[in-house]
């Protein structure tokens, strides 16, 4: 099949985060099968300055050739929609729900027929969840109500990563046919081995000690800064922390709740450090996972959850919600689940992972790898394309 992957952001973009992850991804597990070609904008998300890439023409880009539209000019997005017109994709796919220029607007003309016979296959990519929809929720709704008046996903087939994804889903829009089918990821077939205990060092199983450390827990968090992703509940959680932690903040976002972040930081106590590094490209990503004990990640809401499977690739254990579809693997050694979002909750839990001792650590990260492993071990192979579209 021919498909036409429309996307606000795509790589060398990342600081999107899953989303651009994911696209990737899905072009190189499945570009020797389906011929992709992909309209995207010239900019990363949360950025004014153009990528360093060639705009307006079709470029190579690992297994797909892309079209970098000029992000501010609405000429050169209608000259790469007139690009994909010309191409007779099989499948539009859409990589957001609501993005007004890369979903919107090809919807509408995809519903007037400007695409041929092209089917159109829709990622909400979380929009749809009850957290996400309550952000900016006048316009979102009457967004919504509009498209459901109007039939405008009357045709579309819709793209869940999860069962949850799939209701969330069906509660927008009743009785739309959706396939499921987990996002892909480029991770290793195996978890990366945790690194041997640090000198000096002690464990529970070392005679003439009691299996304490005085290694502060490495914790880290791995995620655009905003409100829905809750590194505020994190700090609001590691001021009732009596134990020593030292936490590592990767990624950017909102102005004014970064700001909101870095105060809260700057208010806890002496025992407790926190590092901020800002947005690192998806591919240095691991590198914090590798040498950290703990994720912490109060989301409120995830589709799939890229950074999760991240961290558990390197053996890092994830303290999180049950808002994702990564309960059962968490619940089978890839770390805890914590009930509620309440900083109280996840003090006592961040307060129980820096009590232990460094071979307690090391071996909760050797579990958490083999929660990995059996998760990759089943994932699917069928792409969401021969899965929505059996027959070519």
């Amino acid at each position: 099949m021919r498909i036409a992957l429309v996307t606000p952001y795509y790589a060398p973009a990342y600081r999107g985060g899953g989303p651009i992850r994911t696209a990737v991804a899905m072009v190189a597990e499945h570009g020797a099968r389906h011929e992709f070609l992909v309209l995207t904008g010239d900019t990363d998300w949360g950025c004014s300055q153009a990528l360093p890439v060639p705009t307006a023409r079709w470029v190579e880009v690992g297994a797909a050739r892309v079209w970098y539209a000029h992000a501010s000019s609405p000429r050169s997005l209608r000259a790469g929609l007139a690009q994909v017109r010309r191409a007779h994709p099989d499948v539009l796919y859409l990589n957001s729900v609501l993005h007004p220029q890369f979903s919107i607007l090809p919807l509408t003309l995809a519903r007037l027929g400007y695409f041929g016979r092209a089917r159109v296959l829709l990622a909400p990519r979380g929009e749809l969840g009850e957290g996400a929809l309550r952000l900016k929720q006048g316009k979102k709704a009457a967004f919504l109500a509009l498209a459901r008046a109007v039939g405008l996903h009357r045709r579309v087939t819709w793209h869940a990563s999860s069962p949850r994804e799939a209701a969330e889903i069906d509660a927008v829009f009743p009785g739309a046919r959706v396939v499921i089918r987990e996002n892909e990821v480029l991770l290793p077939e195996r978890a990366v081995p945790p690194p041997a205990m640090p000198t000096g060092a002690t464990s529970a199983g070392a005679a003439g000690d009691a299996g304490v450390t005085d290694q502060p827990l490495r914790l880290v968090f791995v995620s655009r800064l905003a409100p829905k992703k809750g590194l505020h509940v994190v700090l609001a959680a590691l001021a009732q922390v009596r134990e020593a932690v030292h936490l590592v903040v990767v990624g950017e976002g909102e102005p004014t709740y970064t700001h909101h972040c870095h105060a809260l930081a700057a208010q806890l106590p002496g025992h407790i450090s926190v590092e901020f590094v800002g947005a690192v490209p998806g591919e240095r990503v691991g590198e914090y996972f590798a040498v950290a004990d703990l994720f912490a990640f109060p989301t409120a809401h995830e589709n799939f959850g890229h950074a999760v499977a991240e961290s558990l690739a390197a053996s890092c254990p994830v303290l999180i919600a049950d808002v994702t579809p990564w309960t059962p693997v968490v619940g089978a050694g890839g770390g805890e689940i914590v009930r509620t979002l309440e900083a109280a909750a996840w003090a006592a839990a961040i307060e129980r992972w820096a009590g232990a001792d460094a071979g307690q650590r090391r071996q909760r990260r050797v579990t958490a790898g083999r929660a990995y492993d059996a998760w990759r071990a089943i994932r699917p192979q069928d792409s969401v394309f021969d899965l929505a579209y059996p027959d070519g």
